[in-house]
């Protein structure tokens, strides 16, 4: 017998959610770039301070977006993910995990409904692993994934995000996972204590929209780090080629941030995050921690000065912070973090603080 797959990707080099027209559009704007990383438009500090006080927009030129089409897209994607993908919808979207058989995560994803479709987007670091690893399992199944060149990705953010949404586009998401759509806009509502919008559309209705936003002197466009320092702040699960497949979704906080079904059925390492759930007793979680000098990178170690014998968790994401040091997430031994005294880096690297989550924990942990 011949095994058909129906799977199709093309994936790009650059980033799949930014065309040529999107980028030479930005770069007018004054973007500066270090390879396909949007870096910055003015000084980095100042607009790391504008994140933490005023509103910024950014191109989200890190994230890769996919289209999933076909008969079977739902129910393969149902099989593959650690949320219900049913529950997607035109207003709302979901945070979902992708696990290896062990259980640990592979990549996070979020998704969306956009015309009757289903998409997902992901870190552009780990979009070609994921879409081979999907491509494995395709088999027979009537699914295909497909870049979403005809549509560009941006972000806002902060204290006037919400009214100038309204100003621009009559209404905004009030709820962290609802989305609208209005005008030709797709705009998503993200977590997290600042209000954090993403928003969809062709690359000609981005452009209008930046450029009405920028008539307001308290909007400022900025690189990737002040959006990606928010998403750090808001304990957002983040993944990336250093921590792939070393965690399991409760260890990232995915029963805190409903990014997990229990009652969906099964998907590649559900028997090992349902275990967890009702027999184990979970010793790791991820905290929002700060650090005084340069940002410790993803996949860094974290030790406990007062036991230097092995390390007790490490570096999820990791940003600088406005004004001075670094904020990270940090995936940790709950006991190490409750003795204190933890270092980034190694035994006598820098000192961390824990910060408050904006989101509560289960009491079982």
């Amino acid at each position: 017998m011949t095994v058909v797959s129906y799977l199709t990707i093309s994936y790009a080099i650059e980033c799949t959610t930014m065309n040529h027209l999107w980028l030479e559009f930005l770069r007018q704007q004054g973007a500066c770039y270090i390879g396909n990383t949007l870096s910055h438009f003015s000084e980095p500090q100042s607009e790391l301070a504008a994140a933490a006080q005023s509103t910024i927009i950014t191109a989200l030129c890190h994230r890769s977006m996919v289209r999933v089409t076909g008969d079977d897209a739902i129910g393969f994607m149902q099989g593959q993910l650690t949320n219900d993908v049913t529950q997607v919808a035109d207003n709302y979207s979901q945070l979902s995990g992708y696990c290896n058989p062990k259980g640990r995560l592979f990549s996070i994803l979020r998704l969306y409904r956009l015309h009757g479709d289903l998409y997902f987007s992901l870190p552009e670091s780990l979009a070609e692993a994921t879409l081979d690893r999907l491509r494995k399992y395709v088999l027979m199944a009537k699914v295909q994934f497909e870049p979403t060149e005809d549509m560009a990705d941006m972000g806002i953010a902060g204290v006037d995000a919400e009214s100038l949404l309204s100003t621009s586009l009559g209404d905004f998401p009030a709820q962290s996972g609802n989305a609208i759509h209005n005008q030709g806009y797709h705009v998503v509502r993200l977590p997290g204590q600042v209000p954090r919008f993403e928003i969809f559309s062709t690359p000609q209705q981005l452009m209008a929209l930046w450029q009405s936003l920028r008539k307001n002197e308290n909007v400022w466009p900025t690189g990737l780090r002040p959006w990606q320092w928010l998403a750090v702040r808001a304990g957002e699960p983040q993944l990336f080629p250093a921590t792939q497949e070393e965690f399991i979704p409760q260890m990232m906080n995915f029963d805190a941030v409903d990014g997990l079904s229990f009652t969906k059925g099964c998907y590649p390492g559900q028997e090992i995050v349902a275990r967890m759930n009702y027999l184990g007793t979970l010793k790791r979680r991820m905290f929002l921690m700060h650090g005084d000098g340069e940002p410790t990178p993803e996949g860094s170690d974290v030790y406990n000065a007062r036991d230097p014998s092995q390390p007790v968790g490490k570096i999820a994401a990791s940003q600088a912070a406005p004004g001075n040091g670094f904020d990270c997430l940090a995936v940790l031994k709950i006991q190490a973090v409750e003795q204190g005294d933890l270092r980034a880096g190694s035994v006598d690297g820098i000192a961390l603080q824990r910060l408050q989550l904006p989101y509560s924990l289960p009491a079982k942990t």
